[in-house]
């Protein structure tokens, strides 16, 4: 059952456009209702709860308190103003933005009570290829992106080539060569990753890279140090690894990390190569043991696209289910 997100704003036009712009979006996992009228959403709240609640105004709901999850307000000017302790998100703005906002803080509020996601209880996933290409680099996508519709994700795209199929994301910038010469001069990493993130369609993620030589030079060492901030100094819940190349730090990632999942296509030739990249890792003393290094053979590769436009072709694209069909396994 979806969780419920309700906007109020006596403004009926802004209510019925914003309710318009998301209504025909699968990607979108709320329900979502509109109310103009206080009476109206108050009888909704005497018999039902919600998870999230957008004010277009401040208005007094204590008596439904224990029926909201969190709330926030759309206040008129840019930028809050002193002594608002309320969270708020700028009014006027494209409606997507302002409902990647309140995700965003909301997913702050979660991660806050959220009593799993202690120090040292975030989960490391790794996505890896020896023969990586599009096809797996999107299935990695698709797998980071469900499973940021139920936690708080951090994906992390290492590879040594900044392309992307899927057109719809912000353009890569250098972000993550930025963050690999930042690691290796300086301390206070959880701060330094904060500022280069990116967030999308409930995600967030770090990519791009001015050269791939930025991710060579990365070793055993700084991957030790990376995880330990990643694990000890952020409210990540998951953080996922695409790892698209093979080096004295990916084995360390591997090493480190909960769940390993590679995905592969039915090819002599890969067969070989996973036979003997077993080989190797057993040479540096880790053994690929099938409860925590998984296989999963990507199917219909001929109906992928090239390029995915738009959020909602990635989620009808068939990696997407084999991604759900992956994390439900």
């Amino acid at each position: 059952m979806k969780k419920i997100l309700a906007v109020y704003d006596s403004d009926l036009f802004y209510v019925t456009r914003f309710m318009e712009y998301f209504k025909n979006k699968k990607e979108f996992s709320y329900e979502l209702l509109a109310f103009s009228l206080q009476e109206s959403l108050e009888d909704y709240l005497k018999s039902h709860t919600l998870e999230i609640l957008i004010l277009g105004r401040q208005i007094s709901l204590e008596e439904y308190a224990d029926k909201i999850s969190c709330r926030f307000y759309l206040r008129e000017h840019s930028e809050p103003e002193s002594g608002d302790e309320a969270p708020s998100i700028f009014k006027y703005q494209p409606a997507q933005k302002v409902m990647d906002e309140v995700l965003r803080q909301y997913r702050e509020q979660q991660s806050r009570q959220y009593e799993e996601n202690e120090a040292g209880q975030t989960s490391l996933y790794v996505i890896f290829s020896p023969l990586p290409n599009a096809c797996k680099l999107v299935f990695a996508w698709c797998l980071a992106y469900q499973l940021a519709i139920h936690k708080k994700v951090l994906f992390l795209p290492l590879e040594l080539f900044s392309t992307s199929p899927l057109s719809f994301q912000k353009e890569a910038g250098q972000e993550l060569s930025e963050f690999i010469y930042y690691l290796k001069e300086n301390e206070d990493l959880a701060l330094k990753m904060k500022s280069l993130i990116t967030f999308g369609n409930n995600l967030d993620y770090i990519s791009g890279c001015a050269h791939g030589f930025d991710s060579l030079t990365l070793t055993k060492e700084d991957m030790q140090r990376w995880i330990s901030e990643l694990k000890l100094h952020t409210d990540y819940q998951a953080v996922i690894f695409w790892l698209g190349f093979y080096s004295e730090a990916g084995a360390e990632i591997l090493k480190l990390s909960d769940k390993v999942i590679i995905p592969t296509e039915e090819s002599a030739y890969e067969t070989a190569i996973l036979q003997d990249f077993e080989r190797q890792m057993k040479c540096i003393g880790i053994t690929p043991h099938w409860d925590k290094f998984k296989r999963h053979l990507l199917l219909q590769k001929d109906s992928v696209r090239e390029e995915y436009r738009t959020f909602s072709e990635l989620m009808d694209s068939p990696l997407w289910a084999q991604a759900r069909d992956c994390l439900d396994c």
